[in-house]
């Protein structure tokens, strides 16, 4: 009995790590191909409204690979689309946190920038362009900001969705099967990272103001850090959908909200933005603290942990735990 066991929790392990290669190659030579096409087609990020139209979708593209990559290794290795978080789960709290903690970690990172001058701050460039530039400075920026965080998320929530299929959606999940959760928050953090980094690297304009090792290193650490809420929050709520919701909110705020409040002083690019150090500094910081309160938490959950509770950080998952 106990042979026929390891047995089977030895072949979950293969068609686990099957599925997660298929996923992590499908993705890898997307983006290849994607970058490949961009470079070819003299494409600048700063001026990708110029770019020609193959160049524009390439790296727009980019956004749905990984979810193209997860459905085709799920179908590959198990015949079905179940078990990528499809459902809603117990996910009303779980999505408002999600919606909520970037709007947090943003204010943590951007408001010593510009209270210590590093940045400049300018509300009169959150309103430009639309109508409500007519209106006082101060009500036409916090009428921007509004209609950013709400209307201005919805575009990014499915730029959001073709990425968290394949990151929260299968390769969470897939992870938290054989290891810990810290140690899915780093591998998946890691891949996270390293699919961004060929477009940091080739693409002229998407690391400006900094030296690109410093803006992929900064970045790689906000994304790492983000992997260990992004996990618990899949893990926990046992649906792809918070991560999503954070995905694009934290999109929304950085690039809509705060990078247009902020005006450059000189160096600002080297605190402010994704490639900037306080982004990075911040996310670090909420990725400690969660990680230490869920420990904390942990030692005083029940030794058996129900259907939708994550076990404490040492245990991996069930797949009865993690949703479809």
């Amino acid at each position: 009995m106990d042979q026929g066991r390891e047995t089977e929790r030895q072949n979950r392990k293969d068609q686990v790590r099957r599925e997660i290669a298929i996923f992590l190659a499908l993705t890898a030579a997307l983006t290849a191909a994607s970058i490949a096409v961009a470079v070819s087609q003299g494409v600048d990020v700063t001026r990708l409204g110029e770019a020609p139209l193959v160049g524009q979708i390439a790296l727009f593209g980019q956004a749905f690979y990984p979810g193209i990559a997860a459905i085709v290794a799920r179908l590959v290795t198990a015949g079905t689309l179940r078990g990528l978080g499809w459902g809603w789960g117990s996910t009303w709290r779980y999505l408002a946190l999600s919606y909520a903690l970037p709007l947090a970690y943003c204010a943590v990172a951007y408001g010593p920038v510009w209270a210590s001058g590093l940045a400049g701050f300018d509300p009169g460039r959150l309103a430009a362009g639309l109508p409500l530039a007519d209106l006082p400075e101060g009500v036409a920026a916090i009428g921007a900001a509004l209609l950013a965080l709400t209307v201005g998320v919805l575009p990014f929530l499915v730029l959001s969705l073709g990425e968290e299929i394949g990151w929260r959606g299968l390769m969470v999940p897939r992870l938290a099967e054989v290891m810990t959760l810290p140690k899915v928050a780093l591998c998946s953090g890691l891949a996270w990272a390293s699919f961004h980094a060929p477009l940091m690297l080739f693409v002229p304009g998407a690391v400006h103001g900094v030296p690109v090792p410093y803006g992929v290193a900064c970045f790689a650490v906000t994304g790492v850090a983000l992997s260990y809420p992004l996990a618990w929050l899949r893990l926990k709520s046992r649906s792809v959908w918070p991560a999503v919701v954070l995905h694009a909110s934290h999109n929304a705020a950085v690039y809509l909200v705060c990078d247009p409040l902020t005006a450059d002083s000189g160096n600002t690019a080297f605190f402010a933005g994704e490639t900037g150090a306080g982004l990075a500094l911040a996310c670090a910081s909420i990725a400690a603290l969660w990680w230490l309160y869920d420990r904390r938490a942990a030692r005083g959950a029940p030794s058996s942990a129900g259907a939708g509770t994550v076990p404490p950080v040492a245990t991996p998952v069930s797949t009865a735990q993690v949703g479809e």
